[in-house]
């Protein structure tokens, strides 16, 4: 009951702080985001768990296995939005979710409001501390309890992708020179084809977020004056979501006909 009690407080303060960053209370959203780490800190200290030096980077030593329902974590966890902790408790199928996710989701929620709001470098500092979370110490690989968890590889993956949109924006600052430029836009798109390539391996080729991370990196690379790279890369998104849009089509007809009354 206690833990139950943890989560939905914690829940509560970082829905408390995405309200609050959505209406321009960037700092009071900050506040929350904090509050609501160093409320699961400081029970999970009560409880006899590890005391690491930064309650950021507490976490349980196992990512527990856990199962969502993969169509509506898909909505709860997309790239560059806010990550509802109460949507992902409300679709999940037990009663707690893995630390890891929660403290993820939390940190990511403070990175994102400091890069809407022009603090790249902590964003970046932040983002690559939820990253670390999903990586394994002892292979510098993801943790391999990710590809039967998407919920945690979505959020490792967006947490990869704001890094990278992070340092591409960091690269266009006034004042950089050109080796500085070059050096934060290659790293960058490093991370977004990383986003991306682990995307396709941790949830499939064809999955939608490949697809909207394909989209972002054209974007970039258009952006940036690579338009052969951006072309190829809308097209491969284009490609996964016609794909998509057919498999829902013939899915819905098959629906009908079975539904279809005997004649």
């Amino acid at each position: 009951m206690r833990d139950y009690i943890c989560i939905d407080r914690v829940a509560y303060l970082n829905e408390l702080a995405i309200h609050l960053d959505f209406h321009g209370y960037h700092e009071d959203a900050l506040s929350s985001f904090n509050d609501a780490l160093h409320f699961l800190w400081t029970f999970n200290t009560s409880k006899g768990g590890v005391n690491h030096d930064h309650q950021e980077t507490y976490v349980h030593e196992h990512l527990v296995n856990l199962i969502f329902d993969e169509s509506k974590a898909l909505e709860s966890i997309a790239i560059e939005q806010a990550i509802s902790i109460r949507d992902l408790l409300a679709n999940h199928r037990q009663t707690t979710l893995g630390e890891e996710i929660i403290v993820a989701s939390l940190i990511y929620n403070t990175a994102l409001s400091h890069f809407r709001h022009g603090s790249s470098r902590k964003a970046e500092e932040l983002l690559n501390t939820a990253i670390n979370l999903f990586i394994d110490d002892s292979s510098s690989d993801s943790k391999p309890e990710l590809p039967v968890c998407p919920t945690s590889a979505k959020i490792f993956l967006v947490s990869i992708h704001l890094l990278g949109m992070v340092q591409v924006s960091r690269s266009r600052e006034n004042g950089l020179i050109l080796d500085e430029h070059s050096s934060l836009l290659a790293r960058g798109i490093e991370s977004l084809l990383t986003a991306c390539s682990s995307a396709k391996s941790l949830l499939g080729p064809d999955h939608q977020m490949v697809a909207s991370l394909l989209s972002s990196i054209g974007h970039v690379l258009s952006s940036e004056g690579f338009p052969n790279e951006a072309s190829v890369a809308f097209e491969e998104a284009s490609k996964i979501f016609l794909k998509q849009a057919l498999d829902i089509g013939t899915s819905k007809a098959e629906e009908n006909i079975q539904c279809a009354p005997a004649a």
